[in-house]
């Protein structure tokens, strides 16, 4: 195979990406999401479609990728899975709504297997972070893929004769707030905390380039792609339960409210199959925490 393959996408199975022939070699793999798993509580109920969406995930075996992919495909949706790691996935009972592709990094595949991966999808989600050394490169991870995910899906939208705009979903931080200066829930202390990091921390500043480029460039006047930057607060590992989301900042950097990842992964599935709440949220940047018992 020469160097302008194009991914296959192949339902139950992992396509790795040959490092020296770029060959691609096939092996079975089964799909997650168990009626039994802390991430599926009773009351998850499946969203009936006519025809299932199609979601690409980036960072499926993420601590917030997990539950995202396992509640999609509860759900009813098809889901890529853009991989480093096939073997850190669960392995539950079968399913053919998934297809997995594994790669050292999403930025190593070509513009033409991006593109491949892209076209049919409704959505496209973003659960990728800085992991480690917040000093290692690239400083630009996220920034990077937004960039090339959202040029891909342009390019796919554009021989789309179905009109449906496609939707980018990008995890973010409550430590990158809105670039308009509108959010007053940090007092001086905080706000200058906040400050500190953006400008220290690579991750903070790679955070903060991306929310302003989705917000210049795939902003609602975007005719092609629809964006939304979810900003969740302190993230810990709990299952579902109720949740808020707002379009302002509910506290200071000292003041963290406990945020549950797969309340995050929830929310993005709603986002992802419900179409007036897209509608509420498409262009913003929702902070969400959970819903703390009275």
């Amino acid at each position: 195979m020469d160097e302008s393959i194009s991914l296959t996408m192949i339902t139950g199975s992992v396509v790795q990406k040959g490092s020296k022939t770029n060959a691609f070699t096939r092996s079975p793999t089964s799909a997650f999401g168990s009626p039994g798993s802390p991430f599926a509580p009773r009351f998850l109920r499946p969203i009936a479609m006519a025809t299932p969406a199609t979601v690409l995930v980036l960072g499926a075996t993420g601590k917030t990728g997990i539950p995202l992919v396992e509640q999609l495909l509860q759900r009813g949706a098809a889901v890529r899975a853009l991989v480093r790691s096939p073997e850190k996935l669960p392995k539950p009972e079968g399913q053919a709504q998934l297809s997995v592709t594994q790669c050292s990094s999403v930025l190593d595949l070509t513009d033409q297997e991006l593109l491949e991966q892209v076209k049919g999808c409704e959505a496209v989600v973003s659960c990728l972070s800085h992991v480690g050394n917040p000093w290692a490169k690239p400083h630009d991870l996220c920034l990077s893929i937004s960039k090339r995910i959202c040029s891909a899906m342009q390019q796919a939208a554009q021989a789309e004769t179905t009109g449906t705009r496609p939707k980018y979903l990008m995890m973010g931080t409550v430590l990158v707030p809105k670039a308009d200066g509108s959010e007053k829930a940090h007092g001086w202390a905080s706000t200058f905390m906040v400050g500190l990091l953006n400008t220290l921390l690579p991750p903070m500043y790679d955070h903060k380039l991306t929310a302003a480029y989705l917000n210049e460039n795939m902003s609602s006047e975007n005719p092609l792609v629809d964006h939304v930057v979810i900003r969740p607060n302190l993230l810990v590992d709990k299952p579902v339960s109720e949740y808020q989301t707002f379009d302002e900042l509910q506290t200071g950097v000292f003041s963290p409210q406990d945020c549950s990842r797969a309340n995050v992964a929830q929310f993005m599935c709603d986002l992802i199959l419900k179409p007036d709440l897209w509608a509420q949220w498409k262009g913003k940047m929702p902070v969400i925490i959970d819903k703390v018992a009275a």
